[in-house]
């Protein structure tokens, strides 16, 4: 049988350097707070990218459900970049998002990420927190 190896493990026993993102990127969390009794609507800013970063994961965290809002992450051209829009029920119960196309490609300049509230406004009371988690290359 013949062995099958990942992109990264090809490219270091090619002896071809290995993109440091794969194999020897920083970590960086960038950690975004929404009030929610400022019944945050629309498009809201969630933190800027440095250029070249790969994203990895994000995290929401919320102490209310969103009930039947939906959200979603990205930028401002591809409103679901990194996250299809999608309800949010589960208070104080952390759930990992991450699209898979957002963990291959880098971002090729700073850039905003957005968070996109559509179907219903958001819960008037508690607290929304969204981790997202980069590697990047000093």
């Amino acid at each position: 049988m013949a062995e099958i190896k990942s992109v990264e493990k090809e490219l270091m026993d090619s002896g071809k350097l290995a993109d440091g993102f794969y194999t020897d990127g920083t970590v960086h969390r960038v950690r975004a707070t929404i009030d929610l009794s400022s019944q945050p609507t629309g498009k809201i800013t969630l933190c800027e990218v440095p250029k070249g970063a790969l994203f990895i994961y994000g995290l929401l965290n919320s102490s209310v459900s969103l009930g039947t809002s939906t959200i979603s992450i990205g930028d401002e051209y591809t409103a679901d970049l990194i996250k299809a829009a999608g309800t949010f029920t589960s208070a104080d119960t952390p759930v990992l998002f991450g699209k898979n196309k957002a963990v291959v490609e880098k971002f090729e300049g700073k850039t905003n990420l957005y968070m996109t509230v559509g179907t219903a406004a958001l819960p008037a009371e508690g607290t929304l927190v969204v981790d997202m988690f980069f590697a990047v290359i000093h």
